[in-house]
């Protein structure tokens, strides 16, 4: 399941285009709407993703998935990157879009 939404994420971010949580959900066969439990592991494969990228000096990959209400990431986005160091708090659509863009260009 993680190598697939990985894979897909990296597949968004190279034609410049952000997913929702629920298009990402069915990449690995979920309904968004029908299994929203078993759905929430996505924040934790999110989370992992993340974190590895950090920890490799990239940005947070997950900046490119955002709700379909919104069209913005989640609170739990925000939370990670305070928790990863990457964000002090206070401008969240500011820090999004520039790290939304900076998974956008350095893809690889």
């Amino acid at each position: 399941m993680r190598q697939a939404i990985y894979d897909k994420l990296k597949e968004a971010a190279r034609q410049k285009q952000l997913i929702t949580y629920k298009e990402l959900a069915a990449v690995v066969g979920l309904d968004w709407n029908k299994d929203y439990g078993r759905c929430r592991q996505i924040f934790s494969i999110l989370r992992a993703i993340c974190t590895a990228e950090v920890e490799q000096g990239q940005p947070m990959l997950s900046a490119i998935v955002v709700r379909q209400d919104t069209g913005m990431p989640g609170s739990g986005f925000f939370a990670l990157a305070r928790e990863l160091g990457r964000y002090q708090g206070g401008a969240d659509y500011s820090f999004w879009i520039a790290e939304r863009e900076a998974v956008i260009e350095g893809v690889r």
